[in-house]
């Protein structure tokens, strides 16, 4: 499961990852329709202790307009899952594209002088009007940290862009 769930991540593939969460809700007694492995889902992240005010997960894959995740949610989640409290949660957190080599990133944050270049581990996110990255990066100083960013109502190329600059400005920060 491991491996597919990494592969789901680097590639994003949804179809896999609506799969692998609809296996794992059903594992712990969870219903296996939209509506219930959402819920599912949801259920487990306020179980780490994060509030989900406000989150609706109508798929598993990312792909309904009807979802809603809070940008601060995905940051938390990212930082539980760096900070060696929960292993599985990090293991997961290891299938996400670096940039400039795997998955979705490959061709993006590419260079020897983007800043953020093999620094850089995210997931994307795509769709018509809205895109979003989130992820990790290790910074000028050393230090690992998150960013979640999200770009709604531009074309998909100009918020590809703004998202990249972002990443590329928290790499090079030097934040201490």
């Amino acid at each position: 499961v491991r491996d597919q769930l990494a592969l789901a991540l680097t590639d994003s593939d949804n179809a896999l990852t609506e799969i692998l969460a609809r296996q794992a809700a059903y594992r712990s007694g969870a219903g296996t329709d939209f509506t219930a492995v959402g819920g599912w889902v949801v259920e487990q992240v306020a179980a780490l202790g994060l509030a989900t005010d406000g989150v609706r997960l109508v798929d598993a894959s990312g792909l309904s307009r009807e979802n809603r995740v809070r940008a601060d949610l995905l940051a938390d989640v990212l930082v539980l899952g760096y900070d060696g409290t929960h292993p599985l949660l990090r293991r997961a957190l290891d299938g996400l594209p670096i940039a400039g080599l795997t998955g979705t990133l490959a061709g993006r944050l590419t260079g020897s002088d983007h800043a953020a270049a093999g620094r850089a581990r995210a997931k994307t996110g795509t769709l018509t009007g809205a895109n979003a990255l989130a992820g990790s990066v290790v910074d000028d100083d050393g230090r690992l940290l998150v960013f979640v960013g999200m770009v709604a109502g531009a074309g998909t190329n100009d918020a590809r862009a703004a998202l990249d600059r972002l990443v590329a400005t928290v790499a090079s920060c030097g934040c201490r």
